[in-house]
């Protein structure tokens, strides 16, 4: 069964395939990031190769301490992710992101894209298997 969640005027779709469409609304904060990332411990426990589509049509940014959390819980529990629509000043905070996890080690599948079909199409096609050839890609 889906389950929808809303937190500080984002909501999060979590589906019954594995993948999880979360519409941002303005700047991601700290609190956000906790929100979004016990919901993800909780989904990722039946669904250990989820796919995150992360519409960023509406955001504005992500505060420093979320980057952080986000970056750190990726690291413990990785996904896949998706942008959707991110404007050029979103794609280079987020590129600054995974550049982070890259440093640290990580490095896992994301693409941008415009359209949520876009989107589905590309977390359909990385699905399943995602997470074993990341790690087999790491060594």
């Amino acid at each position: 069964m889906a389950e929808a969640v809303e937190f500080g005027g984002h909501h999060v779709d979590f589906g019954d395939d594995g993948i999880i469409h979360w519409r941002t609304a303005e700047v991601i904060r700290h609190d956000d990031a906790i929100a979004f990332d016990q919901a993800m411990q909780r989904y990722q426990a039946r669904f250990p190769e989820a796919v995150v589509l992360l519409e960023l049509s509406r955001g504005t940014g992500v505060e420093a301490n979320a980057r952080r959390l986000i970056i750190e819980a990726v690291k413990e529990r990785p996904y896949a992710i998706c942008f959707i629509n991110a404007s050029f000043a979103m794609r280079a905070i987020v590129g600054l992101m995974l550049n982070a996890s890259r440093l640290l080690g990580q490095v896992y599948p994301h693409t941008f894209v415009d359209t949520e079909d876009e989107a589905r199409a590309w977390a359909r096609a990385i699905k399943p298997g995602w997470l074993s050839r990341s790690r087999r890609g790491a060594r």
